[in-house]
């Protein structure tokens, strides 16, 4: 069994946007720090993708910086060099399909992104940790050992030891990693939407005059939740292309979730040019992501999660913060990072 030659362990379940966050709290840290991701890539829902020669982001359209700390780590801490901002506002749509300027308080914060998509900002975060970053690692099993966490893969690796576990996996995958004598019953508490996020590329220019950026059901009464155009973030799309990202009402996605992924492309494509009749040239392409875990209904009572802080097990992510946002998930992790430090 592997464990750490010396000074504490810190491993860190999950490279989406709480657990790099974390591991940034944790960077000037005595401890050694390593994070563990089951795919390839980092952000977690915070992702991009190339498709039909665009940069895509598949999940959160942008991001926002409304805590001091976060405002601090995206423009003084990380390169900004690539940051941009999306200078059109959100507006919104009813049942019906009836298009209403949006509420423009709440659109005064500035959406922000990168030229090569969001997930550029968990990237820049894991190129200046000291942590040793793990991909393609997937976790089967964390337990308690004596005063020290064993973590079980799934491959032929051997297990590791660690002082300190943060976990930072959607709840139903994170009671799914417990051992079965951890039971902490205030993980069950949480249950999440499942979301479809499909972008549709046109061979076309954007409809023009568009005083928006995006589009948002207030109702929750339509089949798209969530429309916004990839063409407005600087260097996402080339020129005589039109590109739309569509989030469908988590209602919708649970009918279809299990349907042949041509035909859901086919639907949502009627969806979309019901609700922008400007579209006119065909389909060129498509590409789609069926998020389970998109975004929690309701947060934890985070009581009983903490009071396994004083055994070195930790948690962070959208379930402590109730809702799926960049912003909130990079709180999160710093905020736990601070205390596991």
């Amino acid at each position: 069994m592997a464990s750490p030659s010396s000074g504490p362990h810190i491993a860190i379940i999950g490279a989406g946007c709480s657990g790099l966050a974390a591991a940034w709290a944790l960077r000037n840290s005595p401890a050694k720090v390593t994070i563990y991701e089951k795919s390839r890539g980092f952000s977690g829902r915070a992702a991009t993708r190339s498709a039909g020669g665009c940069r895509i982001d598949i999940g959160a359209n942008y991001f926002r910086v409304e805590t001091p700390a976060v405002k601090d780590l995206v423009y003084h801490q990380l390169p900004t060099t690539d940051l941009i901002e999306i200078d059109k506002p959100v507006w919104t749509f009813n049942q019906t399909g009836e298009i209403t300027p949006g509420d423009p308080l709440l659109d005064s914060e500035p959406k922000l992104n990168y030229r090569n998509g969001i997930s550029t900002l968990g990237k820049l975060m894991a190129e200046q940790l000291s942590a040793t970053i793990h991909r393609s690692a997937h976790i089967t099993s964390v337990a308690r050992r004596h005063d020290q966490w064993r973590l079980s893969f799934q491959d032929e690796r051997e297990p590791v030891l660690a002082d300190q576990v943060l976990i930072t996996a959607p709840t139903p995958q994170a009671m799914a990693l417990l051992a079965p004598d951890l039971v902490i019953p205030g993980l069950s508490a949480a249950s999440y939407h499942a979301q479809f996020a499909f972008a549709l590329g046109f061979e076309d220019a954007p409809p023009e005059p568009r005083p928006y950026h995006a589009l948002l059901n207030l109702d929750r009464a339509h089949p798209i939740a969530w429309l916004s155009y990839e063409n407005d973030k600087e260097g996402h799309v080339p020129a005589g292309q039109t590109v739309i990202i569509a989030q469908m009402a988590p209602s919708w996605t649970q009918t279809h979730y299990d349907t042949d992924q041509d035909e859901v492309a086919r639907m949502i494509e009627q969806h979309v040019r019901q609700l922008q009749p400007s579209l006119t040239r065909p389909l060129s392409w498509w590409n789609g992501q069926r998020w389970r875990y998109a975004h929690p209904h309701t947060p934890l009572d985070d009581t009983e999660l903490a009071a396994w802080e004083t055994d070195g097990l930790f948690f962070a992510g959208d379930a402590l913060t109730g809702k799926g946002r960049v912003h909130l998930a990079l709180q999160s992790g710093l905020d736990v990072g601070a205390r596991m430090a």
